[in-house]
Parts: C-alpha cells; sequence; structure tokens
C-alpha cells in the first residue's frame, strides 16, 4: 500500500497510510440489514477517521460496500467459485428477485 502523505488532517512531516476501506462515490444498489452493536460502533469510528484523513465523510453503506469488496476480492476460494482466481472479484448474475446467501432465521 502506498504512503500518502498529503491531505487534511495531515502533520507535517509525519507520512500516515490512506485508510484500508477508502470509500469511492457510485452508484450504491438500497440494502437493509442488521449489524451487531459492536460492530456498529466500530464503523462509527470509522466514519471518524475516514473524515479526519479525508476530509469527507463517507456514509456507513459506502464502507460497508467496501468492506465486503475488499473481503470478496482476498477471498481466495471465492475468487475461485467465481472463476476468478488472482483478478479482481467480479458480480455473478443474478436476477433482480433472487438472493444470495442464506439467511438465518
Amino acid at each position: 500500500m502506498a504512503i500518502n502523505d498529503s491531505g487534511p488532517g495531515k502533520q507535517s512531516g509525519v507520512k500516515e497510510a490512506p485508510p484500508v476501506l477508502f470509500v469511492r462515490r457510485e452508484m450504491l444498489k438500497k440494502f437493509k440489514g442488521e449489524i451487531r452493536i459492536e460492530t456498529h460502533t466500530l464503523l462509527t469510528k470509522y466514519v471518524a477517521y475516514h473524515q479526519k484523513f479525508d476530509g469527507t465523510k463517507p456514509l456507513e453503506t459506502e464502507l460497508i460496500d467496501r468492506a465486503l469488496v475488499l473481503a470478496f476480492e482476498r477471498d481466495i476460494p471465492f475468487q475461485k467459485f467465481l472463476g476468478n482466481v488472482g483478478g479482481k472479484a467480479t458480480t455473478p448474475d443474478v436476477s433482480e428477485g433472487e438472493r444470495g446467501g442464506g439467511s438465518r432465521s
């Protein structure tokens, strides 16, 4: 990962790596879900961390999206399942009415 020493909130002479979940503004699909309280607390703190680094306040959903993308890209067995070993995550064909994964009831 490249070190970036420019941007808001930087102390002179101190190099700081950008947040791992650096958000790019893109079109997002609506998603509703629940997460553990502890995870939400950390997510809220990560929003503040990202804002301090970049000067922009990402939406929680943007950070969740980015975290999932990184998890999918780094999950080698999942990449093999997708037939995309060593590359970027691809979106499998799923029709609008289908749901991915299972749910625990």
